[in-house]
């Protein structure tokens, strides 16, 4: 029995990585085989992997680049959040570089290929998180190891038995039923039930919570966690930021202002609009009047003689508008109407309604928080201060591969979680103590991770205090075990138990395993890392 469960918990374990594997294989397959169309003359559309560097490509609005180039011609404003993780599309010029996985949301430029489908740096992200995932440990080692040394140990035990009993002037019969009675008291059930009864159970129960565990050694890994790293957008944000504030100028009211701008960016795939989208509906059909997006500027409107600008403020001032002296937030969104001044609306980033609480609850059980984001310095302090996260512990503008130094840095000296939604996090995610995928990350970030959640994050401190519980439950299995075993084998072979005795006592053993697993379906839930009187909060020494 001990045999076949250390089968199924490494078919388990290898499944769970070939199951990875293949979703990283269909993701850049999918992106491989992608039609990309030719700046030849001819514009004719040609397979993702069949185009070599130096080829003119161009790109169409709202899709997914599939390979790495440069600009060549043209202006664009460009979604870089799949690859570096920042919150705002960074408009992009002759000469700047872009790779595959970014999408174009405005403009229609030429794009010089500079890395084919194998070379690309997406290749080089997906490589890299499944040699992550294979240098993974097996949650049955530590039974492996039992085993190597129990198993030899019961056949030595029952020849023994079997000499010693034949040495006292015993009975064929009864030397063989004194070794018949070790090789039964001893069958190690209770050790080959001791962690897989609790790893079924718990995966069980958090499945009814929106919570998937991807990785069989996630119990055993989550258990002592002390320090949590989060991805900044898409993780503590949403993708859709908020109003902070509205600054009409003399003449116009803040809904006035607002109605405008919800008016003029309607249809429009900016973030900006979409944030705009959720404050209320536009009060003008979308087929009024003629709009003009102008890449990494703004919109033009043009509605019957009426001319509405929105967008950056320098872009503005060179169509004529005379600005007054007002800070910019560098997320705000300047509006003019008939070449006047109208104001400005200031965003920030939409913060997850759970983030805040969330990163409390760490905080309450001793952990430290870390911030690690692909976003601008100034992005992620300003969200880091509404989070209540020290600067110090805000890294910003971080690419993958920095990403993966920084946690693997940090976890040589404390176990590390990470929590993150984008393929950019894959790393990370792969070669943190536990990777922890939100619900909207991309099918190839969520294999990377060992936790899956479906749900919400409110769900992850609940999550590690529940691997608390589950370690502690295999824990004393599996000491139970080694000592019933320790203190059965020897009155086995001295001849003081008989086979059907042996029976019971091997029964009863596997039944106060069982018992013992039930108890992760309504036991208590101690708060991780929470420090006995006088004990110092692993955070308060963490730098």
């Amino acid at each position: 029995m001990l045999i076949t469960f250390q089968l199924i918990a490494r078919l388990l374990d290898t499944n769970v990585r070939r199951r990875a594997t293949d979703i990283i294989h269909r993701y850049l397959g999918q992106s491989n085989s992608s039609p990309v169309t030719l700046d030849d003359g001819s514009c004719r559309q040609i397979p993702a992997d069949q185009a070599t560097p130096g080829m003119h490509i161009l790109p169409e609005a709202g899709q997914p680049l599939c390979l790495d180039g440069q600009i060549g011609a043209g202006e664009a404003l460009i979604d870089f959040a799949l690859i570096t993780g920042e919150s705002q599309p960074v408009p992009v010029r002759p000469g700047d570089r872009v790779y595959a996985g970014c999408v174009v949301i405005e403009g229609c430029p030429q794009i010089q290929v500079t890395a084919g489908v194998g070379q690309r740096r997406i290749d080089g992200i997906t490589r890299a998180i499944h040699q992550l995932l294979c240098r993974k440990t097996s949650l049955q080692r530590l039974t492996d190891r039992i085993a190597r040394v129990l198993l030899p140990t019961v056949v030595v035990a029952a020849l023994a038995s079997v000499v010693l009993a034949w040495f006292q002037g015993a009975a064929p019969g009864e030397s063989l039923a004194r070794g018949l009675a070790v090789l039964i008291i001893s069958c190690p059930c209770a050790l080959s039930l001791a962690i897989p009864l609790v790893i079924m159970m718990g995966y069980a129960r958090l499945a009814t919570r929106g919570i998937l565990l991807q990785d069989p050694a996630a119990f055993e890994l989550a258990a002592d966690i002390e320090v949590v790293v989060f991805d900044k957008t898409g993780t503590l944000t949403t993708d859709r930021p908020a109003i902070a504030a509205c600054h009409p100028q003399p003449g116009w009211t803040p809904q006035a202002l607002l109605q405008l701008a919800i008016n003029t960016l309607q249809g429009s795939s900016h973030p900006t609009a979409r944030g705009l989208a959720l404050e209320g509906a536009p009060s003008l059909p979308e087929d009024m009047g003629a709009r003009t997006a102008i890449p990494g500027q703004g919109t033009l409107w043009r509605l019957a003689e009426h001319r509405v600008l929105a967008g950056r403020s320098r872009w503005l001032e060179q169509q004529g508008v005379s600005l007054p002296e007002l800070a910019d937030t560098g997320m705000s969104l300047h509006l003019a109407f008939d070449d006047q001044y109208a104001g400005r609306i200031d965003f920030q980033e939409r913060l997850n309604p759970e983030a805040a609480r969330l990163v409390k609850q760490l905080k309450a059980r001793g952990i430290a928080i870390y911030m690690l984001s692909g976003d601008t310095r100034r992005s992620s302090l300003a969200l880091a201060k509404r989070l209540n996260i020290p600067p110090a512990r805000v890294i910003s503008e971080a690419s993958p591969e920095q990403k993966l130094r920084f946690v693997e840095n940090l976890q040589n000296h404390y176990p590390t979680a990470f929590i993150g939604d984008g393929l950019n996090d894959g790393l990370a995610l792969a070669s943190a103590r536990i990777g922890i995928a939100i619900n909207t990350a991309p099918e190839a970030a969520q294999s990377a991770a060992a936790v899956q959640l479906t749900g919400g994050l409110d769900t992850v401190a609940s999550t590690l205090d529940f691997a608390r519980q589950a370690r502690r439950l295999m824990r004393q299995n599996l000491v139970w075990a080694i000592a019933y075993n320790g203190l059965a084998l020897p009155l086995a072979v001295a001849g003081w138990v008989q086979p059907v005795i042996a029976a019971v006592a091997m029964s009863l053993s596997s039944l106060c395993v069982l018992g013992n697993s039930l108890r992760i379906h309504h036991g208590d839930q101690t708060p991780i890392n929470t420090p006995e009187p006088g004990q110092t909060r692993p955070e308060s020494r963490i730098p």
